[in-house]
């Protein structure tokens, strides 16, 4: 009798336990559903305030269609004179880009703006895509912003490899790396990163303070050209790098 009811509690435990398990992961479930929605959410956001932005002024649009990873292009033609600015990575570029293109018309030099919505380490690494854009445009300065996607990912020891691919991909090209603005603490990208690229290629975004468009992690465009003015005077200071917006004036 004893050892009936101990196997009888036994099964009561073990279908607990599963009953536990089954609703632990339909809540896994829900939430990686919930996050990959918020990401979507967060990318035509993006860009429906580029392209809403970019409507204001007919003189850059952009080219094609959105390929494969919400990719678009938009630049301005360059008659071999002017210096060039590569802009690409994640979609934190927008903000950059209206800013730097504003300027752009004080100076001599021209911005091509490439971004890869969504992305990480990841995507860039497992492909030549950065290589064959640098190859392509001949930039004067790449300048390369990534890792907000990565800003809760808890795997940061595995991703340096690919960043080492990325920095091998920019080869012999003059380029910086922007950090994500974090609008949380990160698991470690940021230092990562450094790590790879060091300081003197590295604009520490986390040193500054945002406002934040309604997904509660993009600069308002408002912020975004402070954001931007930050780098300009960052890279005009900086001893490793040859181009400087100041001389472009």
């Amino acid at each position: 009798m004893e050892r009936l009811q101990r196997n009888i509690s036994l099964g009561i435990f073990a279908l607990i336990a599963v009953a536990l398990l089954l609703r632990w992961a339909a809540q896994f479930q829900i939430n990686a559903e919930l996050q990959q929605a918020r990401r979507e959410a967060a990318v035509q956001d993006s860009i429906a305030h580029i392209s809403d932005s970019l409507r204001r002024n007919q003189r850059i649009v952009a080219k094609g269609k959105v390929k494969k990873g919400k990719e678009l292009v938009f630049h301005e033609k360059n008659d071999g004179s002017r210096h060039r600015i590569l802009l690409t990575g994640d979609s934190m570029g927008d903000g950059l880009f209206l800013a730097w293109r504003k300027l752009r018309k004080q100076g001599n030099f021209d911005i091509r703006y490439q971004p890869w919505y969504g992305s990480t380490t990841d995507s860039w690494a497992k492909t030549d895509k950065l290589e064959n854009m640098i190859k392509s445009y001949r930039p004067t300065l790449v300048i390369f912003s990534l890792g907000a996607n990565q800003i809760n990912d808890h795997k940061i020891a595995a991703k340096e490899d690919h960043i080492r691919e990325i920095v091998r991909q920019m080869s012999d090209a003059e380029f910086i790396w922007i950090g994500p603005p974090n609008w949380k603490e990160d698991t470690g990208i940021n230092n990562l990163i450094i790590k790879y690229v060091g300081r003197e290629r590295f604009f520490d975004s986390r040193q500054l303070t945002f406002e934040r468009r309604k997904d509660g992690a993009h600069p308002t465009e408002k912020s975004a050209a402070i954001w931007a003015d930050s780098i300009s005077q960052w890279i005009d200071r900086n001893p490793h790098i040859t181009f400087s917006f100041r001389g472009n004036r």
